[in-house]
């Protein structure tokens, strides 16, 4: 077995499945212009490229469609229930393992540039490194701000400059600095380069060459756009409304579409450069990149993102790419974000199979909680891609702590199979559906008497993960819906208090 590989993790934020054309039009439901003009597909040649280089997965689910939440998957391995970040504006615990940490005892040379979202700090992050990752080269919003200015009369500063100079673009300089590192690298010492883009995420700021590239009108629009969610949970057809009365028209497509998919391509172009780089200064590298979350796209009226589970804000686009794995791949697989923390230290020999001991004989310690399995065997083979996993899971709980907006404390738990979707919204109506022969997820099948067998099982498989995984909010009330008449609860089962369930009654504490 030769030393551990460099690893160059890339990521996005906001760059759903379907901002992806690697990813065909297979994933749009029903695009069609306004005036009948061809569609505007959105482009992305240069990560159709690392995917002719590598494995494209055709269905990663994100372990919460937020970003705080999201990131805290990658760098934990934990869902966010489990690692403290629940929504934006929280931190993981301090208790937890972060991937950085373990990757820099197993002796990588660790760095992070760009976005990073997990310290508490705000958008912009807290200036000083995290997670592991050394100081000196740590790069975040926040020092970006410190070389472009800010501007108290506008909130994105010297950032806005970027609209006419590319050099004050964050991806520009995020990726400068990543190609500083290749260049500068030790080859006897392993290397992860975390490389995080904040675009496409708004403000949408892109040079001169990228603006105006989409019409408005000749963008894709979902089948569900801008379909009434009449048979949605509550909160979504208020959000839904209140979208609405501002929209001008009832037909209108949200305004700043045409700036997002603009980004999308600006985005696209920093990562070739970033690729280009790989290829000269580290040909040798496993290259993983992924994104966050998506965009709702103007499905039932909604956009951005928020308390919902479907596909276009928790399917993300995910490719893996390496000398020594299979090119120009395309793989029906279900995977989970949590896959990618197990991924990366199977690559460094840090984590074997299902948690056993890496090449080298390290091992991480599993405990309750961690759910990912490692993609390595399958693109090397040793697994068939359709038994990697049966179902993914995603969750959410509210926002942001100190934003009440899209409904407060909102917690959903969703199972997603290759044909089903299941989403519990905890305090509001529940969904089912039919994936196979509704992709855009435009009925809610959860009172449907004919498919109450398969919302039976997916139920079962989402209460059994609840317990398997120690999640948080576990509780009876995911199993008491009003459509399951408490079939799957479980009984109450006493306390434990000292670390053995307590027999209070009786007063036996010293007998089994």
């Amino acid at each position: 077995m030769g030393s551990p590989p460099p690893i160059v993790f890339i990521t996005t934020d906001t760059q759903g499945r379907d901002m992806v054309s690697a990813y065909g039009p297979a994933h749009w439901h029903r695009p069609g212009a306004a005036d009948g003009a061809e569609v505007q597909l959105p482009a992305t040649p240069n990560i159709d490229r690392l995917a002719a280089r590598g494995t494209l997965f055709d269905t990663c689910i994100a372990a919460s469609p937020l970003c705080t939440p999201a990131r805290s998957a990658w760098y934990t391995g934990l869902p966010p229930n489990r690692n403290g970040a629940v929504c934006n504006n929280i931190a993981p615990s301090r208790a937890v393992p972060m991937l950085g940490e373990l990757l820099a005892q197993a002796g990588y040379a660790t760095h992070h540039v760009g976005k990073w979202h997990l310290d508490a700090g705000g958008y912009d992050g807290a200036v000083r490194g995290g997670g592991g990752f050394a100081d000196d080269t740590w790069y975040d919003l926040r020092r970006f701000y410190e070389e472009v200015g800010r501007d108290g009369a506008n909130r994105f500063g010297g950032w806005l400059r970027g609209l006419q100079d590319e050099r004050f673009c964050f991806a520009h300089r995020v990726v400068d600095r990543a190609i500083g590192l290749l260049q500068r690298r030790d080859s006897g010492t392993p290397l992860f380069l975390a490389v995080e883009l904040d675009e496409p995420h708004g403000p949408y700021i892109c040079p001169p060459a990228f603006q105006g590239r989409y019409d408005q009108d000749r963008l894709p629009r979902p089948a569900s756009f801008p379909a009434c969610p009449h048979d949605k949970p509550r909160l979504q057809r208020d959000y839904s409304a209140w979208l609405a009365a501002a929209r001008a028209a009832p037909g209108e497509y949200p305004a700043y579409y045409h700036k997002y998919y603009d980004c999308n391509s600006y985005a696209d172009h920093e990562i070739g450069r970033l690729l280009d780089a790989v290829e000269r200064y580290c040909p040798e590298a496993l290259l993983i990149y992924t994104s966050d979350h998506g965009d709702h796209l103007g499905a039932f009226g909604l956009c951005a993102k928020g308390p919902t589970m479907y596909d276009h804000t928790v399917a993300v686009p995910l490719v893996v790419a390496g000398p020594s794995l299979p090119a120009a791949n395309r793989l029906e697989c279900l995977t989970s974000s949590l896959d990618l923390f197990p991924t990366v230290l199977d690559a460094a020999g840090i984590l074997g199979e299902a948690g056993g001991a890496g090449a080298d004989g390290r091992r991480f310690p599993r405990s309750a909680g961690y759910s990912g399995r490692s993609l390595l065997p399958v693109l090397r083979g040793g697994r068939a891609a359709a038994e990697h996993r049966s179902a993914a899971f995603s969750e959410y709980h509210r926002f942001g702590i100190g934003q009440h907006q899209a409904g407060g404390c909102y917690p959903i738990r969703c199972v997603r199979t290759a044909d089903w979707k299941l989403a519990v919204n905890l305090l509001d109506g529940d969904e089912l559906y039919d994936l196979h022969n509704d992709p855009g997820e435009t009925v809610n099948l959860i009172a449907a008497a004919e498919h109450a067998a398969v919302r039976n099982e997916l139920h079962d498989l989402l209460l059994a993960h609840l317990g398997e995984t120690g999640d948080l909010l576990a509780g009876p009330g995911w199993a008491r819906r009003p459509w399951r008449g408490g079939a799957a609860e479980r009984p109450f089962e006493g306390y434990f208090t000292t670390g053995y369930r307590d027999r209070w009654p009786s007063g036996s504490f010293f007998t089994w």
